[in-house]
């Protein structure tokens, strides 16, 4: 289709891909008691809820959301990059089998939990076990297609994984606006105010997208009149918004085990202890979640952009920095790059994210509002990349006449 824009294709197909996804949230399971959708302010649930699009109190076929999922690539993820052997190879395949298992796990134990605390209307002749049951099948598929929803995208739409997530952001932050109505009134400094600070929080991250340490490379073999402007960029956010998901997915994984082994050891004081720790309630949780947003945003940084691969590679092509000897020297060179824009970006976003929580834990609030700057931070951090994304599009489109 030659007059056809390969972006708005694919524009096109990810709005009906949103539009599915939108439609299994709202279909309701018939044997389950609809309860209000719990309040974005409930801990670290509540929050991967907000992102993930898990929600049990909403009762619908999509209840389980991407938790299972992105939970199962994180793992996979930090497994192979830092368990497994460097020199043993690895196939898309091998990743996306090892995911799978381990997300279909997660998924059964998410549902039968979640599928625990619903409550059931009489169905037929089934029994209240039968209807549990029945309704961790359906909560498991529905996980299953929104699966297939993102793969999908993945291939013929935009953003992929990253769009379902927007989306779901970008309705927790409806939910806020309505809240910051009706807590603010319509007094207009107040809303100015609240406008102001969430102005601030995108343009800092507008900042940290676009910005970049920039190192000169001298190519052996190539000169022409564009051989100076070749350059290896470290961007002041290498990881994106990563870090924030996997803080995210650390959380959810021992806290699912927790209530596994509670049903087994009921009663069991460390337990409940640890339960209470991993929860955004507390200001334990706050310090273990922030310290992990830390710590996660250098190493997956450093893993990103592989700062001793790509000194091995312009060694071995014959390539140097300016100013700099190949090898050694050059590789902890772009490792102090990358850890100094991690730290700088990671301490920026700690300062967004985690004062607000710390003062919502002390206060013992349940609002959604403290929540507010890490989920604008995140929504304005993915909406970067989509754009990044269009833009590749875009400039595809200028090579078509001669494809």
């Amino acid at each position: 289709m030659r007059g056809h824009s390969i972006l708005r294709g694919r524009i096109e197909y990810s709005a009906l891909i949103v539009l599915v996804y939108l439609l299994g949230r709202s279909i309701p399971i018939p044997w389950v008691v609809y309860q209000e959708p719990e309040n974005v302010g409930n801990g670290i649930q509540a929050l991967i809820g907000s992102f993930l699009g898990s929600s049990i109190s909403t009762t619908s076929l999509f209840s389980l959301g991407l938790t299972p999922w992105v939970t199962a690539m994180v793992v996979v993820s930090v497994f192979q990059k830092t368990v497994q052997d460097k020199t043993q190879k690895r196939s898309p395949g091998q990743s996306n089998r090892k995911i799978l298992v381990l997300a279909s796990f997660l998924a059964v134990v998410q549902a039968l939990i979640g599928a625990g605390k619903m409550q059931y209307r009489p169905y037929g002749n089934l029994r209240v076990t039968e209807l549990w049951l029945l309704t961790a099948v359906v909560l498991v598929g529905g996980s299953f297609l929104i699966r297939w929803l993102v793969g999908r995208n993945t291939a013929w739409g935009i953003g992929g994984q990253a769009l379902i997530i927007l989306v779901n952001i970008l309705g927790n932050l409806r939910t806020m606006a309505a809240e910051v109505i009706r807590t603010a009134g319509v007094k207009p400094v107040r809303l100015l105010l609240i406008l102001a600070a969430g102005l601030v929080i995108v343009l800092a991250m507008l900042f940290l997208e676009g910005g970049e340490f920039r190192n000169t490379v001298r190519r052996i073999g190539i000169n022409n009149l564009y051989a100076a402007d070749d350059y290896i960029a470290i961007r002041l956010t290498p990881a994106g918004t990563m870090p924030v998901m996997y803080v995210m997915s650390f959380f959810t994984l021992p806290y699912y085990v927790l209530i596994v082994l509670r049903i087994f050891l009921p009663g069991s004081a460390w337990i409940d202890e640890g339960l209470s720790v991993l929860n955004l309630n507390q200001t334990a949780g706050v310090w273990i979640f922030g310290g992990l947003l830390l710590v996660l945003t250098v190493v997956l940084s450093v893993i990103m952009v592989g700062p001793g691969e790509i000194a091995r590679n312009l060694e071995q092509q014959g390539d140097y920095l300016d100013y700099m000897e190949p090898g050694r020297e050059t590789a902890l060179h772009l490792f102090g790059q990358t850890v100094t824009a991690a730290l700088f970006s990671g301490v920026v976003s700690w300062l967004l994210v985690i004062p607000p929580l710390f003062a919502r834990a002390v206060q013992g609030s349940s609002s959604g509002l403290y929540m507010a700057p890490m989920t604008i931070m995140v929504a304005a951090g993915m909406a970067a990349e989509l754009l990044e994304e269009a833009k590749v599009y875009r400039t595809m489109e200028s090579y078509r006449p001669f494809l």
